[in-house]
């Protein structure tokens, strides 16, 4: 039998899931501002790789479909968002109850 991902990103969608995690966890603990920030970039890093694998989906559904051209172009700016976020703002938004 063979395996078949869902959809693109799946796995990346996993290891984002329990990077965010970590810095739940980090946050609830109490964690040094190092450590927090560290947890903090490998989520960055986690929402990066998944925008890419997205990307990489899409492009290959673009030869036949119009569509993905705006969604291509929403998830560029996400990235671009992703990059130039401030730690300190990841780690603040992980912090408010329900807002990841």
């Amino acid at each position: 039998m063979q395996y078949i991902i869902p959809f693109p990103g799946y796995s990346k969608t996993r290891i984002l899931l329990q990077k965010e995690e970590e810095l739940r966890h980090a946050i609830r603990h109490t964690s040094p501002p190092a450590k927090l920030a560290k947890a903090a970039e490998r989520v960055r890093t986690a929402k990066l790789h998944l925008i890419k694998a997205i990307q990489s989906g899409l492009a290959e559904r673009r030869l036949s479909d119009a569509l993905p051209d705006a969604q291509l172009a929403n998830l560029q700016r996400e990235s671009e968002f992703w990059e130039q976020r401030p730690v300190e703002e990841i780690v603040e938004q992980y912090k408010k109850p329900g807002k990841t």
